[in-house]
């Protein structure tokens, strides 16, 4: 999802907007780093499962349980972070989120306050 709102704000006219590009951009990142732990995260699980002799053994139906745990805090935690970024930049403060925020000033010489 974030994916879509960060497009559409860097094609729009208000792109020019520096608050708003380095946002969408941050957004941008954050979507792309959340979605490579996730299918790194997947392709473990895939793996495991794959490796695994039988699907009644014991052991691997309790760890198949928690996978989809972690799986789910991890989607929900992930949501919780891009709602909170979006909420702190829509009462107009900057949120640097960190590390991405050194990546994106550093590589693409993108900041708020240009």
């Amino acid at each position: 999802m974030e994916f879509i709102i960060s497009f559409l704000i860097l094609f729009s006219r208000k792109k020019t907007e520096p608050f708003l590009r380095y946002h969408a951009y941050q957004s941008l990142f954050l979507g792309i780093v959340l979605s490579f732990i996730f299918l790194i995260l997947i392709m473990f699980s895939f793996v495991f499962f794959l490796t695994t002799s039988t699907w009644a053994n014991l052991f691997t139906s309790i760890f198949f349980i928690f996978i989809l745990i972690i799986l789910s805090l991890y989607l929900l935690a992930s949501l919780g972070a891009i709602l909170y970024c979006a909420y702190i930049a829509s009462l107009g403060k900057v949120f640097k989120i960190p590390y991405l925020n050194i990546f994106l000033e550093k590589f693409f010489k993108i900041s708020p306050e240009e």
